[in-house]
């Protein structure tokens, strides 16, 4: 059953076998994707989320911004969407701390790899902390 909870601002979106638990706290400014991620359609799962993320970062000023990914799996059309989602956020660090958390299974040596690809993407940035750690489950 897929459950999207948005309320006082905040977005939940239960995880589904073939989409990621979605958890925005727009007071908090935490912001957090976890699991697996290949929607049939990319656009249509992430597309009222991403959006009112995008209005919400575009306000923030001199704040800290925290991204929590813990993925499993995820496929190409996912990759371009977090390639949009990196782009805002290195707009947005000029005036914002972004700290992201790219977390990746002990074991799945790729996912590690692609959050190192990632983190090279947004290294120059000033205001991006990208920390890459491992976990067991």
């Amino acid at each position: 059953m897929d459950t999207t909870i948005i309320a006082m601002n905040n977005i939940f979106i239960n995880e589904t076998s073939a989409t990621p638990e979605i958890n925005f706290d727009f007071q908090k400014n935490i912001f957090e994707i976890k699991g697996e991620s290949y929607p049939e359609d990319v656009q249509e799962f992430y597309g009222q989320p991403l959006t009112c993320l995008e209005s919400h970062l575009k306000e923030q000023k001199n704040t800290k911004i925290v991204f929590n990914f813990r993925w499993v799996y995820f496929n190409s059309s996912t990759i371009r969407i977090l390639y949009n989602l990196f782009d805002l956020l290195i707009l947005i660090s000029d005036t914002n701390k972004i700290e992201i958390n790219w977390y990746y299974h002990t074991d799945d040596e790729m996912m590690e790899e692609v959050g190192g690809n990632f983190s090279k993407k947004i290294k120059s940035e000033n205001n991006i902390c990208f920390s890459i750690q491992p976990f067991n489950e």
